[in-house]
């Protein structure tokens, strides 16, 4: 899982130096960043993130060094849930 520290430092670097953040995505990174620094629980603060930025995902709107910050937020959302496709099959 991405580390808090190291997931605030690349939004650290994306709020401050990457000039190619849009101001939708500007929004969404600096409420997580807010929340990350108020010790709000870490995985509701991946899942919001991938939620907001869903739909700009999915219209290709979301700049690349955004898209990659998705990527990893889209993985250490779901990391803590441990699905197993025999885990909801009843024998």
């Amino acid at each position: 899982m991405l580390m808090k520290k190291k997931f605030l430092a690349i939004l650290n670097y994306l709020l401050d130096e990457d000039e190619t953040v849009t101001a939708p995505e500007r929004k969404y990174l600096l409420k997580a960043k807010n929340e990350i620094e108020n010790d709000v629980y870490y995985p509701r603060i991946m899942n919001e993130l991938t939620y907001v930025l869903l739909p700009l995902a999915l219209h290709g709107k979301l700049y690349k060094n955004v898209r990659e910050l998705y990527s990893r937020a889209m993985h250490d959302s779901h990391q803590d849930q441990e699905w197993n496709g025999i885990s909801f099959m009843s024998f």
